[in-house]
């Protein structure tokens, strides 16, 4: 942790900055496995309404995520922090939850597999089992943004996304069904591994480090010089001569008219008149 002044010029503020020739996944790793502390187990006696009858909890699952209907041996179960209580419904609310719960694990898996570049026959098979799933559950208790769905499903933090599911008409009935049932809508994440200019492998480095890397550039463009990189990003990027790092126009012009004692709304304001009493002269020429 450093002060730094990239967060908007104010150098009271900490950042963390990573380090160069150590991976942030094996420094977390090395920090999770020395951490000595213990949390014991919580005991919590829930009682009903009327104070008699004691609900079944269990500790909490962590492959189920908080604010969550499961399902633990036929009973419906809510994970809430660190426990999950057994739902006290009636037969058709808990049957209604067991088919939220299939539909939303389902969506899950299929964005997943998206999200890991499923091959089309995968693809295909997932979607028409969450086609399978909504179509059967929809003929027997509604749409999934019905007022009644939304009272016994409300509480899932799953719930918007069984929402998004559906694209309604004003009225509130179904107008179609939304593009995941039948398109692959998400795109695996593709490493940039090629770039054919320095501004292209300066977006680069921005997107995928949020930093200019002179040395990940020069790879993208086949071993470029970092010279020639700088040479042909002149006015594009500054090295700041207190950090010695490089940042782009806007970051530096940003520090520096704070360095300056230069008040930034100050200076945004002078643009605007600059740029109207530019449009000014323009149109008076036209006329």
């Amino acid at each position: 942790m450093v002060f730094d002044k990239s967060m908007y010029g104010n150098e009271k503020e900490t950042s963390c900055e990573p380090f160069q020739d150590k991976p942030l996944e094996e420094l977390l790793s090395i920090a999770v496995n020395s951490i000595k502390g213990i949390i014991p187990e919580l005991e919590i006696d829930i009682e009903d309404i009327e104070g008699t009858k004691k609900i079944s909890t269990l500790p909490a699952d962590p492959n189920v995520r908080n604010f969550s209907f499961t399902v633990v041996k036929n009973e419906i179960y809510f994970h809430e922090n660190s426990i999950m209580y057994v739902v006290n419904a009636n037969k058709t609310a808990q049957m209604c939850i067991k088919g939220m719960i299939a539909i939303r694990d389902c969506v899950r898996e299929l964005i997943a597999a998206q999200q890991h570049n499923c091959s089309d026959e995968e693809l295909e098979k997932t979607q028409y089992k969450l086609n399978t799933l909504y179509e059967n559950y929809t003929k027997k208790y509604g749409l999934l943004n019905s007022r009644g769905n939304n009272m016994i499903s409300s509480d899932d933090s799953g719930y918007p996304l069984l929402c998004s599911l559906e694209i309604l008409n004003k009225n509130g009935t179904l107008k179609k069904k939304a593009d995941i049932f039948t398109k692959r809508t998400i795109k695996p994440h593709i490493a940039i591994e090629k770039a054919n200019t320095p501004q292209e492998a300066l977006a680069a480095s921005l997107g995928e480090l949020a930093r200019i890397d002179l040395e990940y550039m020069s790879k993208l463009l086949s071993d470029v010089p970092k010279e020639d990189i700088i040479s042909q990003l002149k006015g594009e990027i500054f090295e700041n001569p207190q950090t010695e790092k490089w940042e782009t126009a806007d970051e530096y012009l940003l520090c520096e008219t704070k360095r300056a004692g230069i008040s930034v709304r100050f200076i945004f304001l002078f643009m605007e008149v600059n740029m109207n009493e530019r449009k000014r002269i323009k149109n008076k020429a036209k006329v």
